[in-house]
């Protein structure tokens, strides 16, 4: 008998996003959008109840959200189905699955959909979801694929119904059809165990405390439900803060051939380090290609790094903000920050010309000599 390991949010999420920060504004819109969803009627109808929990997943992360054959809703990416959510009216409880029994119709459609998608050569399927309004569950698609798609039984039952000459035909006999394989079917470990399949759930109609509904928030995010989260990838950084440095640089990201690239910005502005590199270069007479200007660009921001790890360990060693010296108070242009590098990291206390930065210590490195492309 098939049956299910309930897991909570925090539990099925990937556990590094687990500790990943979120923006404070973000959630504040999620739990707006949230308490819309909490305000469901079960006398309203189905349709209107399915209305409402695709506008909740519009507003709240701005999927892409609507029907595809039989499918109650899908999440979609650049037309292929990524999410298959399969929804039931509120008390729907003939059809509904619960925690303790997954041999219900609603179940059974999702598993139809989601070979429906593979048959289809779909391969992007990242997650199903059986719902009502307040109670989710979501499924991993690998789960799915390896239970249902990969099984022979229910391979067999599938491809009965597709066949042309079979009498399996109707939609509602694969349902229960599948019901009774949901019955029988055994581990692919221990024949003697009954198999089991991991979901997430959670009610709505609970209490959940601030870190309970952050843990939903991450769940039901492009993170988790479209798997985007990858702790490797430096556009997993705070959005806007990813989005300010690329302007502070003078870059801008931008997709071409569905890679994406980093690329001087379109819209050029003269306090880019981009545009002060460009000039530099210029006024020598040497080249501005890209490579070029990327190479003494990265060679500042490894300066500027470093940098703001010693600052943070001055501020420690210290207890005071007083020693804080990456700012605009402080350091007002590039050329003051060349200084910075060149004029007193570089040199020892006694020769330096410049007296405002005497507490910070000289620094024995090639990391603050002009390198030879600076030269």
């Amino acid at each position: 008998m098939l049956r299910l390991e309930v897991k909570k949010p925090r539990k099925f999420i990937n556990p590094l996003l687990s500790k990943h920060n979120i923006d404070k504004s973000d959630f504040d819109h999620f739990k707006n959008e949230l308490s819309k969803l909490k305000l469901v009627n079960q006398s309203e109808s189905e349709e209107h109840q399915k209305n409402i929990v695709k506008d909740f997943l519009v507003n709240a992360f701005g999927y892409t959200v609507n029907t595809k054959d039989r499918i109650d809703l899908a999440i979609f990416e650049n037309h292929n189905v990524e999410v298959i959510i399969e929804a039931k009216r509120l008390g729907n409880t003939s059809e509904m699955i619960t925690q303790a029994d997954v041999q219900k119709k609603a179940f059974a459609e999702a598993v139809k959909y989601f070979m429906d998608e593979r048959n289809a050569g779909n391969f992007s399927i990242k997650h199903i979801i059986i719902l009502t309004a307040f109670e989710w569950f979501v499924f991993d698609a690998k789960e799915f694929e390896k239970l249902f798609w990969q099984d022979k039984q229910f391979k067999k039952v599938y491809d009965d119904y597709t066949s042309p000459s079979s009498l399996l035909s109707k939609t509602g006999d694969v349902y229960e059809e599948f019901i009774k394989l949901f019955e029988s079917v055994k581990s692919k470990v221990n024949l003697f165990e009954d198999a089991h399949i991991s979901c997430a759930y959670f009610n709505l109609k609970n209490t959940h405390n601030e870190k309970q509904l952050i843990a939903i928030y991450k769940l039901l995010s492009p993170d988790t439900l479209q798997k985007k989260f990858n702790p490797n990838d430096a556009n997993t950084l705070n959005k806007k803060f990813y989005a300010e440095l690329l302007y502070i640089l003078g870059l801008e990201e931008v997709k071409s051939g569905g890679k994406k690239l980093i690329q001087r910005a379109k819209a050029e502005h003269s306090g880019a380090l981009y545009e002060n590199i460009t000039q530099k270069l210029v006024q020598y007479s040497k080249s501005t290609d890209f490579e070029s200007v990327i190479r003494l660009m990265i060679i500042w921001i490894n300066r500027i790094l470093f940098l703001k790890l010693l600052e943070s360990q001055l501020i420690k060693w210290n207890s005071s903000t007083e020693y804080a010296f990456l700012n605009a108070s402080t350091i007002k242009d590039f050329d003051q920050l060349e200084t910075l590098f060149f004029d007193i990291l570089a040199k020892k206390p006694h020769e330096r010309a410049h007296r405002e930065f005497d507490y910070i210590p000289y620094l024995n490195s090639s990391l603050f000599e002009p390198h030879v492309f600076e030269q």
